[in-house]
């Protein structure tokens, strides 16, 4: 395999093109569910992307490249209504979201998982660490926001300004206050295994851009601070964007990974 430091961005998506095979998962009562799926060792890894976004686009093509250089078995889907999924594309549902999520760990995936979440995919992956804990090897959170599409409703009137583009309906937010992490400031997430988060850092002065950014950073450390485990690293890119999808930021997160796996090979007992 050509070293992962050598492949460029576009040549990860040809990759992928090239490679990667659509399949559905057919769920009764459910619509079907779009996603690609690479066998492999353990532990596996499963892609949640973040909201308004799909299963395709550079971060998901650098793990999906860095899962077959090594031989780990990857998944990556389509919430419904997103992407090539069946559902309603203008229906926003975190609970519906969420099931899709755990249809796709629980039917697709095979022992431990490392669950690598964007965004709003990055406070699914904690809340399936909750609700599937055995099923859960490690947590890795790009810009995470928890609490979606709370939080943000929550900043419209406050300093860092609503996000741009996004059409957030009332009804995601009521859904939202169901299954938040961060309720309040004693607020636990009870869950030991390896956690890592990955945000750009704040510059000086601030844009509104880089408020935005200067948000995304306090919601990691808040979200950190909340794990009952003490395996939970923050970790800082300056000069990022909130996607995190240069190619420093995408050798950061390949990195990240393959320390996290070696990690869990060393301390597994022959699990993986």
């Amino acid at each position: 395999n050509q070293p992962l430091e050598e492949i460029h961005c576009h040549e990860f998506l040809s990759i992928i093109l090239e490679k990667a095979t659509v399949q559905k998962l057919h769920r009764n009562g459910g619509p079907s569910l779009s996603y690609v799926q690479i066998d492999g060792k353990g532990p596996g890894v499963l892609y949640l992307p973040g909201f308004q976004s799909t299963m395709e686009g550079k971060k998901v093509a650098a793990l999906e490249e860095y899962c077959r250089s090594v031989g780990h078995a990857f998944v990556r889907f389509d919430y419904s209504g997103c992407g090539t999924s069946e559902g309603d594309p203008e229906v926003v549902s975190l609970t519906e979201w969420k099931r899709d999520a755990l249809a796709v760990l629980d039917e697709l995936t095979s022992g431990p998982q490392v669950l690598v979440g964007s965004s709003m995919g990055a406070g699914f992956a904690v809340l399936l660490g909750l609700a599937r804990p055995d099923q859960t090897a490690a947590i890795i959170g790009i810009s995470p926001t928890p609490d979606f599409p709370l939080s943000s409703y929550n900043q419209l009137t406050a300093k860092y300004g609503p996000p741009e583009g996004y059409r957030i309906p009332l009804t995601a937010v009521s859904e939202a206050q169901t299954q938040v992490l961060l309720a309040a400031s004693n607020s636990a997430i009870p869950l030991s295994c390896p956690v890592r988060f990955l945000c750009p850092l704040p510059v000086v002065p601030e844009s509104q851009s880089s408020k935005r950014v200067h948000g995304a950073w306090e919601s990691s450390l808040s979200l950190a601070a909340a794990f009952t485990g003490t395996d939970v690293t923050v970790v800082g890119r300056k000069g990022a964007n909130l996607r995190m999808c240069g190619e420093a930021e995408l050798r950061l997160l390949t990195t990240i990974l393959d320390d996290l796996i070696e990690a869990l090979r060393r301390t597994s007992l022959g699990l993986f």
